[in-house]
């Protein structure tokens, strides 16, 4: 499940008075236990489940998701042409452009978890590519 749609699923269950399984599935307690373990965890992919499990829809997600989206970009930003660079940069300001006029703390998490889902794609597609070669 997604951070955003586990976001609507909570907050949907806020709203009728239900608990959410949500607290359950995250391996740490706390905010310093959930940012300790994004910056052990060995992957991007790592980081981005620990993201998923732990998010909460609010402030604290901004610095997971930096947490996140820096542990991607170590794996491929280096190696990007200028070009493909380019594309990320504006692919981020569109995330960070999203809900601009918005405010309150769930906009917030939700930029932040638009670019640590945009940091994870380009992972995926870049990490270890030579700069500028083309297969």
């Amino acid at each position: 499940m997604t951070v955003k749609a586990a976001l609507i699923l909570s907050l949907a269950g806020i709203m009728l008075g239900m608990p959410t399984a949500r607290a359950a599935e995250c391996p740490a307690q706390g905010n310093e236990a959930v940012e300790a373990a994004l910056k052990a965890a060995p992957t991007c992919d790592a980081a981005m489940t620990l993201f998923n499990a732990c998010g909460t829809g609010s402030t604290p997600d901004v610095v997971f998701g930096q947490i996140v989206v820096a542990k991607c970009e170590a794996g491929f930003l280096a190696g990007l042409s200028a070009s493909r660079r380019r594309a990320y940069e504006r692919r981020r300001d569109a995330c960070i452009a999203r809900n601009a006029n918005e405010s309150g703390t769930l906009f917030r998490a939700l930029r932040s978890i638009c670019l640590a889902q945009l940091a994870q794609t380009y992972a995926h597609r870049y990490a270890g590519k030579a700069r500028g070669r083309r297969k």
